[in-house]
């Protein structure tokens, strides 16, 4: 079941004259800038994935706290992935013999599945031109109180 194209950025929709003529959704709900905290069940290739895009998603904006855990299924999968491509390579490609009788590497069907899977979890994380094209990304500033929350007005703080 398909639901429809997914929604323009209001920036991409302001730069095209807001063509709907549709009031612009304001930008309210999106959540607090923050980088999540690096999970410690990552290994090999999955963690080198989270250090090579938590940092660079969080500096463009794509990446808040509440995201770590897509972002940590992503990079598990990731590793997942490559674990499956080099067991492919090590195995003789994408035909194995198992008792004499030619079958498909399980390897290589369990690759296409992640592989698969990661291009799904690429378009929600933003991590690739067309999902970045829908998010309407803020990098995050230096001049903001990363505890704002924490502060009620009237009361003491620190």
């Amino acid at each position: 079941m398909t639901r429809g194209r997914k929604p323009k950025p209001n920036d991409q929709k302001a730069l095209e004259g807001n063509p709907g003529k549709r009031p612009l959704k304001p930008n309210g709900s999106a959540p607090a800038a923050g980088m999540p905290t690096t999970p410690t069940g990552l290994t090999g290739d999955g963690k080198k994935a989270w250090e090579r895009l938590a940092p660079a998603m969080y500096a463009a904006g794509i990446l808040t706290a509440i995201d770590g855990d897509g972002l940590e299924s992503y990079c598990r999968l990731y590793g997942e992935a490559r674990e499956c491509w080099r067991q492919v390579k090590k195995t003789g490609g994408p035909v194995v013999f198992t008792n004499g009788q030619a079958m498909p590497n399980p390897y290589l069907t369990q690759a296409h599945k992640a592989e698969a899977m990661l291009h799904k979890l690429r378009n929600e994380l933003g991590l690739n031109t067309g999902s970045r094209s829908r998010i309407e990304a803020k990098p995050p500033t230096t001049d903001e109180d990363p505890e704002a929350f924490l502060k009620f007005p009237g009361t003491a703080t620190g």
